[in-house]
């Protein structure tokens, strides 16, 4: 009986050695993860967007909308990357037009209207194109030819407001006969 008792006691001192180098080690290496994390918590980009709500007047009756989006993100390594988005739909032409899209009075690229009277540009410096510094209050245009079909000037977007949400109050339920 002595034996079993021995061999017991000699067992749970193992597992609480086990536990214990287990516990020291979690204690020693919990900054070195701790660290990590926050180093990677301060890589996140900051972002920065403006939007220029483009409108224009009726083309055939038919009035053309759009809209163009200035994004700025800073990434950990303090790399700026720029895009510059402009939709536009609505806009009452041949499908194949090509519309001129101007920053202030510069030319920064071309769309071609598709089927459904719509287009599109993207310039992005991700894959080295050339994108305007855009700041609020610079105006936005869309060009045929020489006519501006749309214009717009950027600004910061609205910041959302929350909105309280209806709770239904109780209605007492009468059961029918």
């Amino acid at each position: 009986m002595s034996s079993i008792i021995s061999r017991r006691s000699s067992v749970t001192k193992i597992r609480l050695l086990i536990l214990t180098a287990a516990a020291v080690a979690v204690w020693v290496g919990l900054p070195f993860v701790l660290q990590n994390a926050t180093s990677h918590a301060d890589s996140t980009p900051t972002t920065s967007t403006l939007v220029a709500n483009l409108s224009g007047s009726p083309i055939a009756s038919v009035t053309p909308t759009g809209i163009g989006f200035y994004t700025t993100a800073m990434l950990g390594t303090n790399t700026a990357t720029r895009s510059l988005r402009v939709d536009v739909s609505n806009v009452n032409l041949p499908a194949g037009t090509m519309l001129t899209v101007f920053h202030k009075t510069t030319n920064v690229g071309t769309m071609m209207l598709d089927p459904m009277r719509r287009g599109m540009l993207m310039l992005t410096t991700n894959n080295g194109g050339m994108v305007p510094m855009v700041v609020s209050g610079d105006a936005l245009s869309v060009k045929n030819g020489t006519a501006v079909i749309l214009a717009g000037t950027f600004t910061a977007p609205p910041t959302p407001t929350p909105t309280m949400t209806p709770t239904g109050t109780p209605t007492p339920h009468t059961p029918t006969p």
